[in-house]
């Protein structure tokens, strides 16, 4: 039985759909990641416990969905605010 989830799982990894996917994984969370240290100023947590760091990246997070969002609310583009560039 586990032999046919891991012929599966490798037919859905070597499908053409699966390397595309594959591919573009991980490009989307560097991208963010960049914004938010180099655009943003968020080089390191200032707090210390595991709980506590996951409730501050999660306000981090927050932020920059919130400057999506308001860029795509707002309509402007990185021409119109060079700091909304990659938001």
């Amino acid at each position: 039985m586990a032999n046919g989830f891991k012929r599966q799982a490798r037919e859905l990894l070597t499908s053409e759909r699966g390397m595309m996917h594959r591919s573009n994984r991980p490009v989307e969370p560097e991208a963010v990641f960049g914004d938010i240290k180099f655009n943003h100023g968020f080089k390191r947590f200032r707090l210390r416990l595991n709980r506590k760091v996951r409730v501050e990246f999660g306000l981090v997070a927050l932020a920059h969905n919130l400057r999506k969002c308001a860029v795509i609310r707002t309509g402007r583009t990185k021409e119109q605010n060079p700091a909304l560039a990659t938001a």
